[in-house]
């Protein structure tokens, strides 16, 4: 999605702008329902209520934050924002392949030899 956020920040025509949304818009369905079931299955059941409440909470605060700190940027240049937000994206990207054996157990750090 950073490289979605990437090439609308240089967009031409309102056709590429729109598909470029459409492509976003797929990207996050697909990353919402991850988010969740990761987070269900890092946490234990008795835990399950609060974190999706929490994980429910995220999404409208942000909706809330965003007049105050992009609509700043987007008055300097209307492609600021986009520029930032895929910035963020790619810093988001690699502390999570950096920190995946710390949160998901999915990489194995002791390898195994065959005797």
């Amino acid at each position: 999605m950073s490289l979605v956020f990437y090439l609308l920040s240089n967009v031409n025509q309102i056709f590429s702008f729109y598909i470029l949304l459409a492509v976003y818009g797929f990207g996050g369905g697909l990353a919402r329902p991850g988010n969740v079931s990761i987070l269900s299955l890092s946490i234990n059941k008795n835990e399950q209520g609060s974190a999706s409440g929490l994980m429910g909470t995220v999404f409208p605060l942000g909706h809330l934050l965003t007049p105050f700190s992009i609509m700043p940027l987007y008055m300097l240049n209307p492609s600021y924002p986009y520029l930032l937000i895929s910035i963020m994206g790619l810093f988001l990207v690699l502390y999570m392949f950096y920190n995946q054996k710390l949160f998901f157990n999915f990489i194995k750090t002791e390898v195994k030899e065959d005797v």
